[in-house]
């Protein structure tokens, strides 16, 4: 098959969440021998068989709250990729967020080819992110998408009731999650990062990994802290990540009197070391979408701490961890504690996490797609 996807906005090196989720699909299409055609507006410098990187016109401004740099398709886009799908008789066009939604529309009609949008997010969810103004307009684009494609996915099933609710019908919507590379989290050394940090080796880690926003919900994990280390002394939060509010952060954690017991990280690459150097992760986030650091940790065999909020029940079920009530540092440090507190629940939770994570192999969830991908040329012929 010949796949365009769309919907990527940079290629290796330099890649967002959904560049990184767009990119490891095509790398396991290409893999099995399909050629992967990805419209990307930064092409980046790695060569990959089977897989052809396309720049396209882009656009890069801001204006106030709404930021253009968003939109790297728009209509300056379709006769760009029409020609390219033409010339090189592709097949199948997958578009992954709206405005490569609205333009996959347009292709798709132009040059008779099937359509598969696949929802990352939701217009609420855009709304949140980046201002009324220009999810609106994503809402216009994402209408389009999903009147024309002639498949929709969604990477949870909350995605799918909320746009239905958001939209005021039912969208039949196959749930494909966001997957994840298994063989990357083999061969990791905690001990490094403990050695690092000075980090005892009876003490006891908990990791969080994310930006460092409001929305993460670390207010209450420290004032969750405050608690917990009075009753285990020996227990250190590692902070892996950066944002604007991390001077914020350091300030409440002086405040508080933990500061000897929280680490700040900062940004890192050696996301496995650190997860195997842990305890357990915590997400105390106020709203998540597909957080895909808990798959990460489930891979490395970690529980997870985390609220329950949106798409994080569909992923934290009672045997690989334990969901708290959001915003609230009491029902954190009562989820928190009850870990600490029995080593064996820690190795027997994190066992069931690893074996579920094989759910999200980017291997099996790629064999999936294709096979979406096959019926959707057999119904066209």
């Amino acid at each position: 098959m010949k796949i365009a996807i769309l919907g990527a906005r940079s290629f290796p090196p330099k890649m967002s969440g959904i560049d990184n989720q767009v990119f490891e699909l095509s790398k396991r299409l290409a893999g099995k021998g399909h050629q992967v055609f990805l419209f990307v507006a930064e092409k980046g410098a790695p060569r990959y068989k089977n897989i052809h990187p396309v720049k396209i016109p882009h656009i890069r401004k801001e204006f106030g709250d709404i930021s253009l740099s968003y939109l790297s398709y728009n209509l300056f886009s379709i006769p760009y990729i029409l020609r390219y799908v033409r010339k090189h008789r592709i097949e199948i066009i997958h578009a992954n967020n709206p405005i490569s939604g609205f333009v996959g529309s347009a292709v798709k009609k132009l040059a008779g080819i099937p359509l598969v949008y696949t929802m990352r997010g939701t217009i609420p969810d855009n709304i949140k992110a980046r201002g009324s103004k220009l999810a609106r307009m994503l809402q216009m684009f994402e209408k389009r998408a999903l009147a024309r494609a002639d498949l929709v996915t969604a990477i949870t099933q909350h995605i799918v009731d909320s746009a239905s609710d958001w939209y005021g019908r039912r969208i039949n919507a196959k749930v494909i999650p966001n997957g994840i590379d298994l063989s990357r989290f083999q061969g990791a050394n905690g001990n490094k990062l403990r050695r690092e940090f000075n980090i005892p080796a009876k003490s006891r880690v908990i990791l969080f990994v994310g930006r460092l926003v409001k929305v993460k919900g670390l207010k209450y994990l420290f004032s969750a802290m405050s608690g917990i280390v009075k009753a285990s002394p020996n227990t250190k939060l590692l902070i892996v990540g950066d944002g604007p509010i991390r001077q914020e952060l350091e300030q409440q954690v002086d405040s508080l009197g933990i500061s000897d017991s929280v680490i700040f990280a900062g940004l890192r690459s050696d996301i496995k070391d650190f997860l195997s150097a842990s305890d357990f992760l915590v997400l105390p986030s106020l709203h998540e979408g597909f957080p895909n650091v808990a798959l990460e940790a489930m891979a490395c065999g970690k529980p997870v701490v985390a609220c329950r909020v949106t798409s994080l029940p569909e992923i934290i079920d009672k045997g690989i961890g334990i969901l708290a009530k959001p915003r609230s540092s009491k029902a954190l440090k009562l989820a928190i504690s009850s870990l600490l507190k029995k080593p064996a629940l820690i190795k027997s939770m994190g066992a069931k996490a690893k074996l579920k994570s094989r759910q999200y192999s980017w291997d099996r969830l790629a064999g999936i797609m294709i096979k979406e991908y096959k019926k959707l040329l057999e119904d066209r012929k």
